[in-house]
């Protein structure tokens, strides 16, 4: 998932557990450019599709901060930022709509993913299974590299085997 931005200085922890925010302060860097992202360990989605998420099970959608960064008001001052949400993930993988498996998986049921498949979700991928295989992750991560990698010299002709950029011949 995408992210955009950083927390801000006016966000508020938890008390009783440390890893646990209560409001988010979020700076953003740029426009989000898909409907759900990731400010680890929490979501970010732009509000129609918090308003579509909240029946869904297992995910808290609370009001947060949302600002431009100072960097987003230099560069992207004319650009408006759509209203945003932030979201918890409560719920246990494969019962809720909603639910993390080893603290860094977001499982999501058919509905949701369903849900969030019909708007621009640039960056989120879908893997079929109980759990992602990570064989599967690990190909997809090195098919992106490489596809930017083939982009970046397509750009720059000149870039060869003195820059330390090596593109594998399609087998």
């Amino acid at each position: 998932m995408p992210v955009f931005g950083q927390w801000g200085p006016k966000t508020e922890r938890d008390n009783n557990q440390q890893n646990r925010i209560t409001r988010l302060h979020f700076l953003l860097d740029l426009a989000p450019t898909a409907v759900l992202s990731s400010s680890s360990p929490y979501l970010i989605l732009v509000e129609e599709l918090a308003q579509e998420l909240a029946g869904c099970t297992g995910l808290a959608i609370h009001e947060g901060i949302f600002e431009p960064s100072e960097n987003f008001r230099e560069m992207r001052s004319s650009i408006q930022l759509p209203k945003l949400r932030w979201a918890e993930v409560l719920g246990v993988p494969h019962k809720d709509d909603f639910g993390m498996e080893r603290s860094t998986r977001l499982i999501v049921s058919e509905k949701v993913k369903k849900i969030i498949e019909e708007r621009p979700h640039e960056g989120v991928n879908f893997m079929e299974g109980s759990a992602p295989p990570d064989d599967e992750i690990k190909r997809r991560l090195f098919d992106e590299a490489k596809k930017f990698a083939e982009e970046m010299k397509a750009k720059k002709p000149n870039l060869g085997s003195s820059s330390g950029w090596h593109v594998p011949p399609k087998s």
